[in-house]
């Protein structure tokens, strides 16, 4: 298990269950963008999403028809909703292990076209990727331990 899964993951999710309904949903429907940026929605980034959508309750097929523009301007409009939503964006984007061109031109284009917070949105990537490379790190010492 990831340390972001480990430890970061549950803390963001206690804090979306405290959201509105639409606020989850929005944030439902960026993450199923983000896991499919790529064009390839793996078993990996599904079981993601779906365990995210069944631990803040919300649902499928109500979360892919949001509009994308207006769930990313719903959760702008809160810093705490900005900065867990930027948390989750990085997360998903490393569920299937790792960050590709077009996930990277992916979160280019969500940033100029939504007006994200391009320092903040790449400052949380960063640190996703650098978590990402010390738990591969810790497991190859493990490995080499044992």
């Amino acid at each position: 298990m990831s340390l972001l899964t480990e430890y970061s993951q549950p803390i963001e999710e206690r804090l979306v269950r405290l959201w509105k309904q639409d606020a989850r949903d929005a944030l439902g429907r960026v993450l199923h963008e983000v896991y499919n940026a790529d064009g390839k929605f793996t078993p990996l980034e599904r079981a993601d999403f779906e365990t995210f959508l069944g631990r803040v309750k919300s649902d499928a097929r109500t979360v892919q028809g949001l509009d994308l523009g207006a769930s990313l301007a719903l959760l702008e409009k809160d810093p705490v909703h900005r900065k867990v939503t930027y948390v989750w964006i990085a997360h998903a984007l490393f569920a299937d292990g790792g960050l590709n061109a077009a996930e990277k031109s992916f979160v280019e284009r969500i940033i100029e076209k939504y007006g994200l917070d391009a320092a903040q949105l790449h400052a949380e990537i960063k640190a996703t990727q650098s978590r990402k490379i010390e738990e591969g790190m810790k497991a190859i010492l493990a490995e080499l331990g044992s």
